[in-house]
């Protein structure tokens, strides 16, 4: 079985800063996300969402991952995490990071 979800719309962001002063501007929000049930137990999972401040700053999440069932309950989730950012601050200057992660996950 597949599936497959897309999300849109707009946005704000209001931030406040230490210094004193604020700033509010406009968001752009997107994202899509793949399941495909490999067997009764098993999934693959990939979504990609971009965030966007209309030109300011845009960044880029992906996931990639593989969800196990323990039981009816429990599963154990393997994933793969890419962030980008086109612009990120002085005090991370690579514009890219990953993360891989290990879960185990509980459905109500």
């Amino acid at each position: 079985m597949h599936s497959l979800r897309a999300e849109f719309g707009p946005g704000v962001r209001y931030d406040d800063y230490r210094e004193g002063g604020h700033k509010t501007q406009a968001l752009a929000y997107g994202a899509v996300s793949y399941q495909w049930q490999l067997t009764d137990t098993t999934k693959f999972i990939q979504g990609v969402s971009v965030l966007s401040s209309l030109g300011d700053d845009t960044t880029v999440n992906s996931e990639t991952g593989l969800q196990v069932a323990i039981n009816d309950h429990f599963a154990l989730k393997l994933a793969y995490n890419v962030t980008w950012n086109n612009n990120p601050p002085e005090s991370a200057p690579d514009h890219t990071d990953t993360k891989t992660t290990v879960m185990l996950t509980y459905a109500m």
